[in-house]
């Protein structure tokens, strides 16, 4: 008979040891779980962590992996199927601090029911992205300016854009001790026209062979003028050229938004859903 166990951990590095290359065998739907892990593993931040294991009879494997980088924050889950996402919600203890779930639609869903339904609480529909991929870039008009690493020596004008972005999301961290974590890795990206940083792009570090364009920002008095697409389409270019396949979330409901990543070349390949909890 198939039963699920679910087990709860709190180190990242001892659950990459155990189920990194079965993220890996999904990259693109993994890679949001294999970055909160690394990244984990790397500050040593606090971290709670479920793994779900499929048991029939004598044979076991792997099924799912929910993550949540602190309490109070939306549970991040792995590829699963919505009986693997019932059985992780299922274990959860009544008193789990969780909000909200974010990860492949039909899992997302399993999980919020799963949790909210015993709990008296509603299910309420959050941010939808869409997951995308470039495998062949279509070059968008050309506009003045050239791509150019940031350094360490950026780090005060970096930190400058990225509030700003963070501004343009409603985030209100400060993004310093992320620039910090960053930045040596060459991991941002300015477009420069003049030598004036216009815009930048930021990527997460490739995992798999995946990284994730998780920043475009362009300075207010400079946009409208193509320049966060260009330094998307050159970051995209230099990924591409290192072997790395670039993916993105790009907000299901921006139509603009997504008619640019098409015209980029860049296409659907899964959608991913947050659902939030509520008192009914």
């Amino acid at each position: 008979m198939l039963k699920t166990i679910v087990t709860m951990g709190h180190d990242a590095g001892e659950a990459l040891l155990g189920w990194q290359k079965w993220l890996e065998l999904e990259p693109v739907v993994n890679n949001l779980s294999l970055s909160l892990l690394s990244d984990r593993k790397q500050t040593r931040a606090p971290v709670n962590i479920w793994s779900a294991m499929e048991v029939d009879g004598d044979r076991m494997h792997l099924s799912g992996l929910a993550v949540q980088t602190s309490p109070g924050h939306l549970v991040n889950l792995s590829g699963m199927t919505a009986l693997t996402a019932r059985a992780l919600a299922e274990a959860l203890p009544l008193d789990a601090a969780v909000v909200g779930v974010s990860g492949p639609r039909e899992a997302a869903k399993a999980y919020a029911d799963a949790v909210a339904r015993p709990a008296g609480l509603k299910v309420a529909e959050g941010l939808a992205v869409k997951v995308r991929t470039c495998r062949v870039l279509n070059t968008p008009h050309p506009v003045p300016g050239r791509l150019r690493t940031a350094t360490l020596q950026d780090r005060d004008r970096v930190i400058a854009m990225m509030r700003g972005f963070y501004a343009d999301i409603g985030e209100a961290a400060d993004p310093s001790a992320l620039v910090d974590q960053r930045l040596p890795d060459a991991r941002y990206r300015f477009w420069l026209v003049e030598d004036e940083p216009v815009a930048l792009v930021g990527h997460s570090a490739p995992l798999a062979g995946v990284a994730r364009v998780q920043v475009v920002s362009t300075s207010r008095s400079w946009r409208r003028g193509g320049f966060g697409a260009a330094a998307v389409a050159a970051l995209t270019a230099d990924l591409l050229a290192l072997g790395v396949q670039p993916i993105l979330f790009a907000e299901s409901a921006d139509e603009a938004v997504n008619r640019f990543y098409d015209r980029l070349g860049y296409h659907t390949v899964a959608l991913r859903q947050d659902y939030l909890l509520q008192e009914a």
